[in-house]
């Protein structure tokens, strides 16, 4: 059987800056965002090149944020690379932080795009 664990916001800042800490207090990171659709009986799936994670990495650190956005404990350990501000900091949205507006809008036109051929919207 498997155990789940159920943590809330501080306990997952607490134990992923442990994590960080014990891997000396500050990694490279990315959040992979992938999307699929099941429609009709295909599958198909979207998921960002090497590209954008390379412009979308950032560091996560063992020293959180003193703020807090509730539902995303790790915005207060995850640090923009650029500005060196934490995700927590900015307001959240971590897309935003990363301050590449245009990456940002290319990525969510290509994501517009994806769905509306997934979903036959075209």
């Amino acid at each position: 059987m498997t155990k789940v664990m159920i943590v809330d916001d501080d306990e997952m800042i607490e134990y992923y800056s442990s994590f960080v800490a014990s891997l000396g207090g500050r990694v490279t990171a990315y959040y992979l965002d992938s999307y699929a659709v099941s429609r009709g009986g295909n599958i198909t799936s979207f998921m960002e090149n090497s590209e954008t994670t390379r412009l979308g990495s950032f560091y996560m650190v063992s020293t959180p944020s003193e703020k807090r956005n509730p539902g995303w404990p790790l915005n207060s350990l995850s640090i923009n690379k650029n500005t060196l501000e934490y995700f927590a900091d900015t307001g959240g949205d971590r897309y935003k932080s990363l301050g590449d507006e245009a990456s940002i809008a290319a990525y969510k036109s290509r994501l517009v795009e994806f769905l509306h051929k997934a979903l036959g919207l075209d």
